[in-house]
């Protein structure tokens, strides 16, 4: 197998895992702590995210990529067989720990993805796409194995995400790529090096540009992943316990959709992504505005569709664009920089959107979220989008 064909069938070993974890701690805590303590297990890795990536990323760029995609797999493998003993302040835990090297596990591959693409002579964005699209369809698996394994399995079922940590480790010693160059170790402290990763983005205005997108995005996610059960009650007449599901799967195919049409090649050359990533932001928006407006099932499942697909085109093309396209000395602090502010707008929006839900209805909710969105956009359109021009000398 070549280099790529090994990152993309590891990656969704890793995710098909994953999958299966987040589905399970969500059914295994809700089932037997109730959902606030669902939300603690949720919250403290992703403030964990917040704090960590930045730094993380540095250290990525410090050391060989192939050598850190091993030691972090097998790291995780290790974390996540600990979650054979059952608590909801364990989980906490143990998920807020493994969320370094989680970090340091996606930074790496996107410092080796340029590689591999360029050894199988495919075009980074096409890769990425199709990295995409296999993760997406691994976790899509790992997401509905989840909930049946953990009712049949009980904490045991965590045995499985381990073993799928403990399979790439081993796929990921085998691979064989160019090394990436790495980020000087002397001298420089990790601070000074995170400043630099700072300059460096704000140095390419584009990819500045690009990131803000991927940030304003979040706000959607985050509108995302709480409000659409109470969206499919309250807003559509339709039982939350027969249709929550489907709603939620309706944003997959658009997912898929997109991610086939990246991995094609047709959204992918350089020049297009941030435009193509405007508009897909603004079609967020549009979606999210949607929703506010519709108590039409066929017409909030079609903007389900759509807002699935944006989500998936802005997502890939932001790495890409922001990360696997910058020097190779600077695509893990790239790729955790894109982490950490979209983890802070997905935190925002979670903590804000239920509760506005719930004081005045989830329509309100999803207007503010679209709302919240397109003035983003806006915002970002105010960035310089050239970089100046140095002073004439005298």
């Amino acid at each position: 197998m070549t280099g790529l064909r090994v990152l993309v069938a590891a990656q969704a070993v890793s995710l098909a895992g994953s999958g299966i974890n987040a589905a399970a701690v969500a059914y295994l805590v809700t089932v037997r702590s109730g959902v606030p303590a669902l939300g603690l297990v949720q919250g403290i890795p992703l403030v964990a995210t917040v704090v960590c990536a930045p730094w993380i990323g540095v250290l990525v760029d410090r050391h060989d990529a192939r050598r850190a995609l091993v030691a972090a797999s097998t790291v995780l493998a290790a974390l996540t067989a600990l979650m054979l003993h059952y608590g909801a302040w364990w989980y906490a835990l143990v998920l807020a720990v493994r969320t370094p090297w989680e970090v340091a596990l996606s930074g790496s591959l996107a410092r080796l993805l340029p590689a591999a693409a360029a050894r199988a002579a495919v075009p980074v964005a096409k890769a990425s796409g199709t990295m995409s699209l296999t993760g997406r369809l691994a976790t899509a698996a790992g997401v509905a194995a989840g909930p049946f394994l953990a009712d049949t399995l009980g904490p045991a079922v965590f045995l499985a995400d381990a073993a799928t940590f403990a399979a790439t480790a081993v796929a990921f010693h085998a691979l064989r790529l160019p090394a990436p160059a790495t980020a000087t170790r002397s001298g420089t402290g990790v601070t000074r090096q995170f400043h630099e990763g700072l300059r460096y983005l704000h140095g390419r205005p584009l990819a500045l540009y690009t990131a803000v997108l991927y940030t304003v995005a979040g706000v959607a996610w985050g509108a995302k992943d709480t409000l659409y059960v109470a969206y499919v009650d309250e807003r559509l007449g339709l039982p939350a316990q027969v249709w929550a599901g489907p709603y939620g799967a309706a944003a997959l195919v658009g997912e898929t959709a997109a991610a086939a049409l990246i991995a094609s090649g047709r959204l992918g050359r350089p020049e297009r992504i941030p435009a193509v990533a405007t508009g897909a932001v603004l079609l967020l928006g549009g979606c999210l505005l949607t929703a506010a407006a519709t108590t039409s099932p066929p017409v909030a499942f079609a903007a389900k569709v759509l807002e699935g697909a944006a989500t998936n085109v802005v997502g890939v093309l932001a790495v890409t664009f922001v990360s696997l396209l910058a020097a190779e000395h600077m695509r893990g602090r790239m790729k955790t920089l894109l982490t950490t502010a979209n983890r802070v707008s997905l935190g925002a929006a979670k903590g804000a959107l239920p509760a506005l839900a719930g004081a005045r209805g989830v329509h309100t909710a999803y207007a503010a979220a679209g709302a919240a969105v397109l003035a983003g956009v806006a915002l970002a359109a105010l960035l310089p989008r050239r970089r100046p021009a140095p002073p004439r000398s005298l």
